[in-house]
């Protein structure tokens, strides 16, 4: 007969079922501490660490598979929201968790403004990043699923069609089939716009919008975009520290 859930695993559960949203181990381990009224952290201080590794530990048993009582799904974050809410709880010092729950939110703001800072990289420049760091394998099959969906498009483009179509199939020739055309709109972009005018066929608008999934997810696609507003905020050379932007 197993035991039951300790004190700890029995507030980590609850703190889950209370999250409108899904939680992250780095945000709840601060969340649960201060929920089981833990020894105040000084101004300056640490999460202890003898809690960071008990709690780590007792996450890991909830996950287990004699428990199964969380799932734990690892990926990058995925858009600024996220990371201003968890972000800050990646450290085990007070002060940078503090700092950071204070900027990362006036960064937000900032992106909001009518002229605020904005992704340094495109979606498009995201797109081609992410097509060279994929294997070659997997390039081909994208090219192979492109080329089919391109004869499936075909009779819906005339020389008098749509714009947005032959945006499409120069975006799609240029990044899968290395054709020399240079495009400011990304894969995403088109695919939205040729699916929302009704320029295709239903059938093979479900699988153009598939293609695009399959090509760059969501979640990826948002990483991305994190990763080009942090470029945006901060000088990040290939070594050593990043800096701040002045603007920033």
């Amino acid at each position: 007969m197993s035991r039951g859930l300790g004190q700890l695993q029995r507030a980590i559960v609850g703190c889950v079922g209370e999250a409108a949203e899904p939680a992250t181990v780095e945000s709840m381990r601060w969340a649960v501490y201060e929920r089981m009224k833990k020894p105040p952290i000084a101004i300056n201080g640490d999460l202890p660490s003898e809690w960071n590794t008990s709690f780590g530990r007792a996450i890991n048993n909830l996950a287990s598979e004699s428990r199964s009582l969380l799932v734990i799904e690892k990926r990058h974050m995925a858009s600024l929201e996220e990371c201003i809410v968890h972000y800050p709880g990646k450290t085990l010092q007070a002060p940078v968790r503090r700092l950071r729950q204070e900027l990362l939110p006036a960064l937000y703001e900032w992106t909001q403004e009518k002229y605020g800072a904005s992704p340094h990289y495109s979606a498009a420049d995201n797109e081609e990043y992410f097509l060279k760091r994929v294997s070659a394998d997997r390039v081909n099959l994208l090219r192979r699923e492109w080329v089919r969906l391109e004869s499936l498009m075909r009779p819906s483009f005339t020389s008098l069609g749509p714009d947005d179509l032959f945006l499409l199939f120069a975006k799609g020739r240029s990044l899968f089939q290395g054709i020399d055309v240079t495009s400011r709109c990304s894969v995403a972009e088109m695919v939205q716009r040729c699916c929302r005018s009704d320029i295709l066929p239903e059938p093979v608008a479900n699988q153009l919008r598939a293609f695009s999934g399959r090509f760059l997810s969501a979640t990826a696609a948002g990483s991305l975009t994190l990763k080009s507003f942090v470029h945006e905020f901060a000088n990040v050379p290939s070594r050593g520290q990043c800096s701040l932007r002045k603007d920033t």
